[in-house]
């Protein structure tokens, strides 16, 4: 047998192309505040992202290999359907995603955008005036592409710099073959300011986003979560923060239906986890408090809703209102350099009958470790510390 069946490169493409095969006719439905629906599907959708690459080759982006970038492309997007295009379209390409974090003050995105040498730029039109600033003060972008959810537009211009409509690249665009990549490329990148001084870059590999989508994806079929084929995932991390923890491609990967909300309004969300029947979402303790206590919270039903919270340790008092109100909650721990889940609590077989208030305390802390993820505690000393589930490290 040759050893080219043992040498599968772990690259994203596996993941669009088996949903696209497997399950074309899955909805991805777009609702954002204010616009028209937009129903896709992962046949649609496959399709659309080869169109993509076609549109980047057009916009003159550069193919990289292991140990070389290829060109950085940003994206400054709320969570959109075109965000999840990007999310497959620029790494299959071979060049790298950089996912702009819009919430950082303006001068550290434009701080980011010059460290990453960013050479398109895709903007969501609200942030026309931010990327006019960024594309004036940054010499390495070259071309900007402008995302609306309009159906018409106007003429945008921007001094020295290139400007095209993303729909209008994809309408002329032909369906790309994109190249057989080493799963050790890099595939996308951001900055994280969860550190001190000025914010920070982190890059990750198509073989480190496919572990990470595997990993989460056997994880959260597991008690209290047990997320399924029947769940309609929508992403309420921003697709910004590490690619939304990852869920985009997970739910891809499990070939469930898919929402996004673009900007985030709250009381619009809530009507469309009901409209849309969603089931299983995310974000940090804040994101759960807005959708419980949002003046128009108590017009919805929101049982049987499945979250998963990071990102800052879950109050006590917002986990017992989440589980009045139905919702089950399921806490993770992580970084943005792993991807970025570590660990989420999901349950061993014997602690099926706990309590209900060791079953608070599991879901209160950080939980397990994934598979294929190794963990030590240690002391200030770096020494192994007790495995007894009650020793601090």
């Amino acid at each position: 047998m040759s050893l080219q069946y043992y040498d599968y490169q772990l690259t994203i493409d596996k993941i669009i192309r088996r949903a696209a095969q497997l399950v074309p006719g899955v909805e991805l439905v777009y609702a954002p505040p204010g616009g028209p629906v937009v129903r896709s599907n992962y046949a649609k959708e496959w399709d659309r992202i080869q169109r993509l690459g076609s549109a980047l080759e057009e916009l003159g982006v550069k193919e990289g290999e292991v140990g070389k970038f290829g060109s950085r492309v940003a994206v400054l997007d709320w969570n959109t359907i075109r965000y999840y295009e990007l999310y497959f379209a620029v790494p299959l390409y071979g060049a790298v995603l950089h996912t702009v974090n819009i919430l950082l003050s303006p001068e550290d995105i434009l701080y980011t955008m010059m460290q990453a040498q960013d050479e398109v730029l895709f903007v969501n039109e609200d942030f026309i005036p931010l990327a006019r600033v960024a594309s004036s003060l940054i010499k390495s972008i070259r071309k900007v592409v402008i995302m609306s959810d309009k159906s018409e537009h106007g003429e945008v211009n921007f001094d020295g710099v290139e400007v095209y409509w993303y729909e209008e690249l994809l309408r002329d665009a032909r369906p790309y073959s994109f190249p057989e990549l080493n799963e050790n490329t890099v595939a996308t990148m951001m900055f994280t300011s969860g550190t001190t001084g000025r914010p920070k870059g982190a890059y990750f590999t198509h073989r480190q986003l496919v572990l990470h989508a595997i990993s989460v994806a056997l994880a959260i079929t597991i008690p209290p979560i047990s997320a399924n084929i029947y769940d309609t995932a929508m992403p309420l991390v921003p697709m910004f923060h590490v690619h939304a923890w990852g869920l985009p491609y997970i739910a891809t990967l499990t070939g469930i239906r898919q929402v996004y909300p673009g900007r985030f309004e709250w009381g619009w969300i809530l009507r469309i986890i009901k409209e849309e029947g969603v089931t299983l979402t995310n974000g940090v303790p804040t994101i759960l408090y807005n959708l419980l206590y949002h003046p128009d919270s108590p017009n919805y039903d929101l049982k049987g809703l499945k979250f998963i919270v990071g990102g800052s340790a879950l109050p006590r008092s917002l986990l017992n209102e989440a589980t009045k109100r139905g919702i089950t909650v399921l806490q993770g721990f992580g970084l943005t350099e792993t991807a970025p889940v570590i660990s989420i609590t999901y349950e061993k077989p014997y602690m099926k009958n706990w309590p209900d208030d060791r079953r608070i305390e599991l879901i209160l802390s950080a939980g397990l470790p994934l598979p294929f993820v190794e963990v030590r505690v240690v002391d200030e000393q770096g020494r192994d510390v007790p495995k007894d589930g009650k020793t601090m490290g």
